[in-house]
């Protein structure tokens, strides 16, 4: 297994480091949203986890892009913060758990869990059938 971790906070970003690790899940950190969209494809990612406060703009581009691409199909997103927007499908944990119980992550993301329902259904909708197109 293997996560893509975009948060800028050095200190949120070493505890789920820490954590991913102690799940022997292999993982890489980056700080800069740009560099996730140029190699997220290259690196086909089993989870890619944002912190919403450091990325409230560029969420919903990312899981756009990953969502509609073929490739990265199997990639689960999971959003730390205390909402999820409502364009994408993806697992949210909020700050507050993760800093109580950092293994609270590792269960979400690898546990094998149900897919959450899709919010906004019928943009998703129109964003595949133009796609397809």
């Amino acid at each position: 297994m293997f996560a893509l971790i975009l948060i800028e906070d050095t200190s949120v970003a070493d505890l789920v480091l820490r954590d991913l690790q102690e799940s022997g899940i292999s993982a890489i950190s980056y700080r800069d949203p740009i560099k996730v969209i140029d190699h997220i494809v290259e690196i086909k990612p089993d989870a890619l986890i944002i912190r919403q406060k450091d990325f409230p703009l560029h969420i919903p581009l990312i899981a756009a892009m990953v969502r509609f691409s073929e490739s990265l199909q199997r990639c689960r997103i999971v959003v730390i913060g205390d909402e999820v927007p409502s364009l994408m499908q993806c697992w949210q944990i909020t700050e507050e758990k993760l800093q109580k119980d950092a293994s609270s992550l590792a269960r979400l993301v690898f546990s094998g869990a149900v897919s959450p329902g899709h919010r906004g259904s019928r943009l998703v909708a129109k964003a595949q059938r133009m796609v397809k197109e």
